[in-house]
């Protein structure tokens, strides 16, 4: 009887305990690059992301899309990414909790059409973008021991192995438009409808497994998986990019842009089965936990103003500073019940700090006679949201590109994010949790002038 009894003492202490019940791994979201809405494009990543004030290429749309005014030609465009990110565990606590997660992703990261014409004696231009702005592409692999004795109970020892895989992305069709207000005063406007009625789906699933053993000094196992489905299907919403380009003078121009808050709706599903391996009654005992629901996502508002100086017809050097109020990104229930997707904490709990990114570029132009290579580079702070203060994000980029025909630009650029003992959250109760992250990005686009 005593040992029946310890086995349930050691199932109850597994779901209250640091190491069993890891809901945080489900109710937050996790970003596979960083998760703040700014713009695409080689070029643009070659200069560090330094480009509200240059924005003189297609991708303006998604950068400033007063900057569309610069075009004045028809082109169609492209960008492909690849993005690997390496997440390095560890903790004192928990020291057998270290691991080293890796993924590795290649997509389609923008595409668009421009087109600019003149209209009541001014200059328009329109476009048409598509725009994967979120990878939520993320896989775990860690364990956790916790050891302790219970009142007239033996010593035990419980070890629990998780393996967490989240796979999905956001994506937005953004029709654009710009026009000239003055000779030197530019504004437009992008109009983002994220949906999935198109080609692509808008959506994402988390899946938990666990494997829980549990040996009492009698020798006694007691053991218990839990496999656990959270989607989040049928994304849904609609905000604006709106953008000012203000040429001040031959060497210097200034931008600005707002990305404009929005509640996006989602459908939620969720699917729990919990498998209790009772050896000493010589039975399995399963239960099953499953419910679907709507969901409301609010997207924070976001920012930035810009400034890019044309030392000589060769050298351009661009500053950004960005602003994200994270403090008012909430997924809320069906009970209307506000939570934080950036640590799944209630609302009132949460404690989340709005963040600000400063981008440095700069781009220098070797002219030869019959063509020109540019060479970027570029440096950027880039905080992500966390429990009460952001974590630190830093990181480089560089890039070049080539002219063919006339006609055609290629451009590539390498980007590196690193973030130093940043916080752990992921690995859900584990308090002194840290990571080393590591995130390259290596984008090429290709322009194709009509």
């Amino acid at each position: 009887m005593k040992t029946i009894v310890l086995s349930f003492v050691l199932s109850v202490v597994f779901y209250l305990s640091p190491a069993g019940g890891y809901s945080q791994i489900l109710t937050d979201i996790k970003i596979n690059s960083s998760p703040h809405p700014i713009g695409s494009g080689a070029r643009a990543t070659g200069m560090g992301g330094a480009f509200i004030a240059v924005a003189d290429d297609a991708t303006a749309a998604s950068w400033n899309p007063g900057g569309l005014i610069q075009l004045e030609t028809p082109e169609v465009s492209f960008a492909g990414s690849c993005d690997i990110s390496r997440d390095e565990f560890d903790s004192k606590r928990h020291p057998e909790s270290s691991s080293m997660n890796e993924i590795t992703r290649y997509d389609l990261n923008y595409l668009s059409v421009v087109y600019p014409f003149q209209a009541a004696s001014r200059n328009m231009v329109i476009s048409l973008n598509y725009q994967k702005l979120y990878d939520l592409h993320k896989d775990m692999d860690f364990r956790v021991i916790t050891t302790g004795r219970l009142p007239g109970f033996p010593h035990y020892k419980i070890t629990d192995k998780v393996r967490f895989r989240q796979r999905g992305s956001l994506k937005a069709l953004s029709p654009a438009c710009a026009i000239q207000i003055t000779p030197r005063i530019a504004v437009g406007a992008a109009f983002n409808i994220w949906t999935d009625r198109l080609f692509w789906n808008n959506e994402w699933t988390a899946k938990t497994r666990e494997s829980f053993s549990g040996i009492g000094v009698t020798g006694t196992t007691y053991k218990n998986e839990r496999l656990r489905r959270e989607s989040y299907t049928h994304f849904k919403g609609f905000n604006m990019n709106v953008g000012l380009l203000w040429g001040m003078g031959s060497w210097i121009t200034m931008g600005a842009v707002v990305k404009t808050p929005f509640k996006a709706g989602l459908h939620y599903r969720y699917h729990e089965t919990q498998k209790v391996y009772q050896r000493t009654l010589g039975r399995i005992d399963i239960s099953t936990t499953a419910f679907s629901e709507h969901r409301e996502l609010t997207m924070p508002l976001s920012y930035g103003v810009g400034v890019a100086f044309k030392l000589s017809d060769a050298f351009t050097v661009s500053l950004d500073v960005y602003r994200t109020q994270w403090s008012r990104f909430f997924m809320e229930d069906k009970c209307h019940r506000d939570s934080s997707p950036v640590n799944g904490l209630p609302r009132k709990h949460s404690h989340v700090h709005d963040t600000t990114q400063i981008h440095l570029g700069s781009e220098y132009l070797l002219m030869g006679e019959r063509t020109i290579l540019p060479l970027r580079a570029g440096l950027f702070y880039d905080p992500q949201p966390s429990q009460k203060h952001p974590d630190d994000f830093f990181g480089f980029s560089c890039g070049s590109g080539v002219v063919l025909k006339e006609r055609i630009l290629l451009d590539w650029a390498y980007q590196l994010r690193y973030g130093h003992r940043v916080s752990g959250g992921s690995l859900g109760g584990i308090a002194d949790a840290k990571a080393e992250v590591i995130q390259h990005k290596i984008m090429v686009s290709m322009i194709y002038h009509f």
